[in-house]
């Protein structure tokens, strides 16, 4: 069974809606705040689902647009964190929270309960992380649904 990743309308696709589901189950962790994100809600901010790579980043890259606007460069995080990265590099963002008193240990534990391998982002490596972080979130959709048929995601044409 195939899940298209690829997010093809203007609102947030349903499997995107899903994995942003899944990674605030599985324990996903605040940017800036350090907060748990399925506790985001309680205290007044709203969940935005942020690109991991940023629009204007990626297309300043020549990055296609099926590759950064599908769930695999989307993760939760609260709104005011979300306006904080803006539409940089992830290394020049990390490297802002960084400055602002998270340590970098702190910053790879946080990427890593996203799903995503930091060395990637600190190196700005689209493609290393991709590949990465869509093998990762294939086996959570695989574990959420505990089927012996397994899923995967691919990405479909969505010009």
């Amino acid at each position: 069974m195939a899940l298209d990743c690829s997010k093809c309308d203007g609102g947030m696709a349903r499997s995107t809606e899903a994995s942003v589901a899944l990674l605030r189950r599985h324990g996903a962790i605040d940017f800036a705040t350090g907060e748990l994100l399925s506790d985001v809600g309680a205290f007044g901010d709203s969940i935005d689902s942020h690109h991991i790579f940023p629009i204007a980043y990626c297309r300043s890259q020549g990055i296609e647009i099926e590759k950064y606007n599908c769930l695999v460069n989307r993760t939760p995080l609260s709104a005011s964190t979300n306006r904080v990265i803006g539409g940089k590099a992830p290394s020049v963002y990390l490297t802002k929270l960084e400055e602002q008193g998270i340590s970098r240990r702190r910053l790879n534990t946080i990427l890593r309960s996203h799903l995503i391998e930091p060395d990637f982002l600190w190196r700005d490596d689209f493609e290393g992380f991709f590949r990465a972080r869509m093998q990762a979130l294939t086996q959570l959709v695989n574990q959420a649904i505990g089927s012996n048929e397994s899923v995967s995601l691919e990405l479909r044409n969505c010009k």
